[in-house]
């Protein structure tokens, strides 16, 4: 099947962890420069996010799993005085810190014990949405996309219900929730989801030339769209402006993701070889997810065939049976 969209939930999550991070340091510098006490005290109680965010950014994680635990026990003895927005965002970190540990049953533990816990304190927020939306996620990470939808369509209720449909937030939630029609095959209505995400960060930005991280994961999705659609020259046309843009230098996994989705289009449909060739080749040199890896050995593998060894067709099948076994094992792995 041609194309390939982004399903990391973690890589996304550790790109928007260091962007915290990032903000809370410049935010700490101007609380020393301006001598400022009381904004300090404010910040004080979200000291935790650098701790665990060089721990996680650096592959530590038992120990961002601890510090997080410990916050969150903190934040639920303390609750009447605890910000909910940061005990939430503690549970959805940890969550996913489990996630990039492959502890699945842990991650869903950690949300349901939340939501419980959330229900017996009498709590009707609107930010609950983030922890329905973290389980639509995960469901969506262990191939169950009925769960995932059935999860999504609570959050999206409590985003309709405040009127909450134009943010950037609610940009990536739809994003996220097209990718799973994408996985049930229905192309056209992931389009049209991707799209309404795409005008409001068009909207947000004032411009169709900004790029951020988001918006680089929605085109890519919507280029691979195109591509499960046959469209081949828009899906090329998409590929060519996120490469063209400085802004996908910032993330390397989801740069050898579109590399690799680009090299395809030129060799399987372009009838470009060399061209082909060489941006799928670049993306074993990246640090890439071992699944983007894969894929690229395969199209070298398949590409060499064609072009030089003279291979048969029951030879590239085989190949093409190790890679398919290799990838049952890892979706087996992550249903455990």
């Amino acid at each position: 099947i041609f194309g390939h969209y982004f399903v990391g939930v973690t890589s996304a999550t550790k790109q928007n962890i260091k962007d915290k991070l990032q903000y809370l340091q410049l935010k700490f510098q101007a609380i020393e420069q301006s001598g400022d006490v009381t904004i300090s005290q404010s910040v004080s109680d979200n000291s935790w996010i650098l701790d665990v965010t060089n721990d996680y950014t650096h592959g530590n994680y038992n120990e961002a799993i601890t510090k997080l635990k410990n916050q969150r026990k903190i934040y639920e003895e303390n609750f009447g005085k605890a910000s909910l927005g940061n005990y939430i965002s503690v549970i959805t970190s940890l969550s996913n810190v489990f996630c990039e540990e492959g502890k699945y049953i842990e991650a869903d533990k950690v949300l349901d014990e939340s939501l419980l816990f959330l229900q017996k304190e009498n709590v009707q927020s609107y930010q609950i949405k983030s922890l329905y939306e973290a389980k639509g996620r995960l469901f969506y990470v262990l191939n169950n996309v009925d769960m995932a939808l059935q999860w999504y369509n609570k959050a999206n209720d409590i985003y309709i219900k405040s009127g909450d449909i134009k943010s950037i937030q609610y940009a990536s939630f739809i994003s996220q929730v097209a990718m799973c029609f994408m996985h049930a095959e229905d192309y056209s209505f992931a389009e049209q989801l991707i799209d309404k995400a795409d005008s409001i960060y068009i909207n947000f930005y004032g411009s169709d030339e900004s790029y951020s991280n988001e918006r680089i994961v929605l085109l890519n999705n919507m280029a691979t769209c195109y591509g499960r659609m046959k469209n081949y020259p828009k899906a090329k046309e998409l590929y060519e402006r996120i490469i063209a843009d400085k802004s996908l230098s910032q993330n390397e996994r989801l740069k050898a993701l579109v590399y690799l989705n680009l090299g395809e289009i030129y060799v399987w449909y372009d009838n470009n070889m060399n061209l082909g060739e060489d941006y799928i080749s670049k993306v074993l040199q990246m640090d890439a997810a071992s699944y983007v890896k894969d894929m690229a050995e395969y199209d070298l593998y398949f590409i060499h065939c064609l072009t030089r060894n003279g291979k048969t067709i029951s030879e590239i099948e085989q190949y093409n049976d190790a890679i398919i076994n290799h990838m049952s094992d890892i979706f087996s792995h992550c249903s455990e």
